[in-house]
């Protein structure tokens, strides 16, 4: 008997992840800063953060070859990053972060 196997199809994941990282750019090289900073809620520069963590984790999804993971990397680095823009980006915050988000990703990945 033949067993068939499933295959992923890669390919919109890459098309979409490389328009977001274009979005991104974009807004990095053409859009001032003060436009995005209050959209939606104030000092958060929501819209690209947005697009950057939808950016980010397409990205690491199709690196790590694992959802979550690419999911609790994004939400790290991202997490980092609104750290830094609230001039809390030190070194002990970002240990704790990170390693809150490995052992998250330990007792998840050791429960099932």
């Amino acid at each position: 008997m033949m067993t068939i196997r499933s295959r992923k199809n890669f390919l919109p994941t890459v098309l979409f992840s490389l328009v977001a990282w274009f979005t991104v750019f974009f807004m990095i090289f053409f859009v001032d800063p003060q436009i995005m900073r209050d959209v939606l809620i104030p000092r958060s520069y929501f819209p690209f953060f947005l697009m950057l963590f939808f950016s980010l984790f397409l990205t690491a999804s199709l690196i790590l070859s694992h959802t979550r993971r690419g999911f609790l990397v994004t939400l790290g680095i991202v997490v980092y990053l609104y750290l830094r823009l609230f001039g809390l980006g030190h070194l002990l915050n970002t240990v704790l972060l990170f390693a809150f988000l490995f052992v998250f990703e330990l007792a998840v990945t050791r429960s099932s």
